[in-house]
């Protein structure tokens, strides 16, 4: 049995929930999934970072015997849908992937299974093995079952030492053998000095020679093709960096209380955002949260369950008596409330755990956050730099007297003179100035304490960016009429030249290519897009237009990584005209937007499509322009008549997995 399936470049938040509600404890393998995008441009392909972040997450919560696989290894190929691989893509898989194996086992991974044997598609990417009209075996194929010929047993022993720059090698043992894997970015010749005479030489795709070595040692030529070099004996190894022998599971005897499983359910109310962002629960009122027990022995049992809450939060009802019957399952409610030291903004454990014959049951734990009003912070680009601005509502009857703001950031801390009376009833809003931070994301907490000695307490994250990396959007306001604007001056993006081309087969720019203005003003946020296509083909419309031409972007509130929330829109020229539909809302509908003011022409002898936007702010109420920032990406989608065939993009987190940490940082310029 596995806790099955992560997949990321990196461990998503879920995924360590699932591990703090003990699941390795019923669970043999713990496995992970990592893709790679094929880029010609490219090379070598780069291999993924995500192996040790996974394995430490894993060692955090690992009851001591689990192991590690790494169950989908892929090089996805874009665009190749339908197509044969080219001789130089079966090269770049024949290395990658044997590379890949090699190195994510020298990192711990227990197991290691390449993806996937036959041809297989996803959205505009394939995967494989094997052509997919005549099955024939790409190079790939080969390659793996000479990897797999060549080391055998597979047991990792450490790094081959004293190689010279650039070039890699690692130590497998197979029963009373050493085989060596070598291979370097480009071509060198090494000298191993392994205190034999004699081995086997085998090369990429199998093919294997008998080599001697003189006394200096063993010459191999090494290159972007890993060799194999086979030697009786052992061999000298850095095991420094090597992982400790994986664990052998043991058997595991279940009690009574191991084969009860609590599953906590809240209201569709509160479930929204639930996986990013947690359960949003009001902090005036108690949200009843339904606890269902599963008996998974053969008789019926009785005992009792608790719930607790962290960070203010509390559940009453007390340790709850329950019988389940043999089989069967028993449902429980439990009220989880705010007090007044509730942490607004934070992801909070609520947990629940049985008892049954004096033993405990796997823990059943989420995350709850406020869905409030009372406090919020957004980062903001001001004239002195970074800052938040916090908004406090007072909810009571009487004025608030806020004394300052005292916040940290990561190990810096400090206190603001944010001082202000606030009226019954109304909102005031302070700025904090932050001070001068390193770049990347970094998490705050705001304590702000009021006359009187209560304080309210916030958590966010704030990302500090190069402003080289920040890209301005114009305040200028456009006439949408499928005609374009003059906007010399204006920042435009390039998307072939800022942008990075998702597609197998790229004709250039007569292929795919254009211009994307974003530009602002105090009503709306505006688009304007001339794109080259050398077909235009868009047949869909709704939310099905993302299949043909047009134009997909995402925006979230401040900068990349502080939020857990975006919105997604595709703007196409559809057969009744222009059309943006909302794929993903925050607090506003799914949908075509009717509020939106969008024109898109074709003009056949240009080969190029018009695409102009206004879009009120009133329909993205998450991003405030006053505060002068916001997050973005896009792509330009291309189909050629037979099919989505692959896309631009600028920016990323739309097109091969929805992640507003991978927007571009837009500064709205005043």
């Amino acid at each position: 049995m596995s806790a099955a399936g992560m997949a990321g470049a990196q461990p998503y938040p879920w995924l360590e929930l699932m591990l703090r509600n003990e699941v390795l404890d019923y669970a043999d393998i713990y496995n992970y999934h990592l893709h790679q995008t094929y880029d010609p441009a490219v090379a070598p392909t780069p291999l993924p970072t995500g192996v040790p972040a996974y394995l430490g997450l894993l060692e955090e919560y690992d009851p001591g015997d689990t192991l590690g696989w790494l169950t989908e290894a892929g090089l996805r190929f874009p665009g190749t849908t339908g197509r044969p691989m080219t001789e130089e893509e079966q090269r770049a898989l024949a290395r990658y992937q044997t590379i890949w194996a090699v190195t994510s086992i020298s990192q711990g991974t227990d197991k290691h299974f390449a993806f996937v044997a036959p041809p297989y598609d996803e959205g505009t990417g394939s995967w494989g093995l094997f052509e997919p009209t005549t099955f024939t075996p790409y190079a790939g194929y080969a390659a793996e079952a000479a990897m797999t010929a060549a080391l055998g047993e597979g047991r990792y022993v450490g790094r081959v030492p004293g190689l010279p720059t650039g070039v890699t090698g690692h130590v497998f043992g197979d029963g009373a053998d050493s085989v060596l894997v070598l291979w370097a970015a480009t071509p060198a010749s090494v000298t191993l000095d392994l205190d034999q005479t004699t081995g086997t030489l085998t090369n990429i795709v199998g093919a294997s020679s008998a080599v001697s070595a003189p006394a200096a040692g063993f010459t191999v030529d090494v290159g972007p093709d890993p060799v194999y070099l086979r030697v009786a004996g052992d061999v000298p190894a850095d095991t420094s960096d090597a992982p400790e022998p994986p664990p052998t599971p043991q058997p595991t005897t279940f009690d009574t209380a191991d084969r009860l499983v609590l599953m906590q359910t809240y209201p569709d109310a509160v479930s929204g955002n639930a996986r990013e962002g947690g359960y949003a629960l009001p902090i005036d009122a108690p949200t009843t949260v339904t606890v269902d027990v599963y008996n998974f022995n053969d008789t019926a049992v009785t005992g009792t369950v608790t719930g607790t809450g962290a960070d203010g939060w509390t559940v009453a009802g007390g340790a709850q008596p329950v019988t389940v019957p043999a089989g069967g399952k028993a449902t429980l409610t439990f009220q989880v409330s705010a007090t007044s030291a509730v942490e607004f903004n934070k992801l909070s454990p609520v947990s629940f755990r049985g008892e049954f014959g004096g033993d405990p049951t796997s823990v059943s734990t989420t995350l709850v956050t406020t869905d409030q009003d009372v406090v919020t912070a957004r980062h903001a680009f001001t004239d002195d730099g970074d800052a938040l601005r916090v908004a406090v509502k007072n909810t009571t009857g009487a004025d608030l007297h806020l004394l300052n703001t005292r916040w940290t950031v990561g190990s810096r801390r400090g206190v603001a003179q944010t001082g202000a009376t606030i009226p019954a009833g109304e909102t005031r809003e302070v700025v904090v100035p932050l001070p001068q931070l390193e770049p990347g994301s970094h998490t705050y907490e705001l304590r702000l304490p009021f006359r009187g000695g209560s304080t309210l307490v916030y958590h966010g994250r704030i990302a500090v960016i190069d402003p080289a990396d920040v890209t301005d959007a114009a305040h200028l306001p456009i006439t949408v009429d499928g005609v374009p604007d003059d906007l010399s001056g204006v920042p435009v993006v390039d998307i072939v030249e800022d942008g990075k081309v998702v597609m197998g087969t790229y004709g250039g720019p007569s292929d795919l290519s254009g211009t994307i203005a974003v530009t602002w003003d105090e009503q709306n946020l505006y688009l304007s897009a001339r794109i080259t296509d050398d077909v235009f083909a868009q047949t869909f419309s709704g939310a099905e237009t993302w299949r043909g031409d047009g134009i997909q972007f995402s925006l979230a509130p401040g900068l990349p990584s502080e939020s857990r929330s975006w919105d997604e829109y595709d703007l196409a020229l559809t057969s009744t005209g222009a059309q943006l539909y909302r794929r993903r809302g925050t607090g506003v509908p799914i949908g075509v937007v009717t509020a939106a003011d969008a024109a898109a022409s074709w003009d056949e002898a240009s080969t190029s499509t018009v695409y102009e936007l206004a879009l009120p702010w009133t329909e993205i109420p998450s991003i405030q322009p006053t505060d002068g920032l916001m997050s973005f990406s896009l792509l330009v989608n291309d189909n050629d008549g037979a099919g989505r065939k692959g896309y631009i993009e600028w920016g990323s987190g739309i097109g091969t997995g929805k992640n507003p940490s991978l927007f571009k940082p837009l500064r709205l310029v005043p």
